[in-house]
């Protein structure tokens, strides 16, 4: 999976490849009104695309500060 920030990827994680199929984390990013973000579920490097039930929850908030 991956994020793109304004069409460049800027974050890249294999799922699934160790047995994981579940992985949180957080992710930083400054972004401003206009910015496009993209949440890129992919098939990783064995390319097997025969798992089409991928269920991913995502939760945007913003910094105090």
């Amino acid at each position: 999976m991956s994020i793109m920030v304004d069409g460049q990827t800027v974050f890249r994680r294999l799922l699934g490849d160790t047995g994981a199929i579940q992985a949180d984390f957080d992710f930083m990013q400054a972004v401003h009104p206009g910015t496009h973000l993209d949440f890129v579920v992919d098939p990783g490097p064995g390319l097997n695309i025969d798992f089409d039930a991928t269920t991913m929850n995502v939760t945007i908030s913003a910094q105090g500060g």
